[in-house]
């Protein structure tokens, strides 16, 4: 087997295990339907850094870096997105049972 394809073969493991490993994650918010314990800034902060090596991915023709942070990316939004959706949602009830407790 050809040296280049054994060097992808090692960054695309690397690529299903750093994707897969933030999937426990989006699944507990989804399932508690809550981001309490959460750090969005670093969820952010990880975001901006796989578009950034998404970029630097595609300008270098590396496609096990852009899948990586292709897929990373996608599960890294969503769980940002949901993050926020769910701590507006908590904002929201709090707001309603203090206006139905008045």
């Amino acid at each position: 087997m050809e040296l280049s394809l054994q060097l992808d073969i090692i960054g695309l493991i690397g690529c299903v295990l750093i994707v897969f490993s933030q999937v426990p994650q989006l699944i507990t918010i989804i399932a508690n339907k809550s981001s309490k314990n959460i750090s969005l800034t670093t969820y952010s902060v990880l975001l901006i850094a796989q578009l950034d090596w998404l970029i630097y991915g595609v300008l270098k023709n590396d496609t096990p870096i852009m899948v990586t942070n292709l897929f990373g990316g996608v599960i890294t939004f969503l769980i940002v997105f949901s993050s926020l959706f769910y701590k507006n949602i908590g904002r929201e009830m709090e707001d309603f049972d203090d206006a139905v407790t008045i």
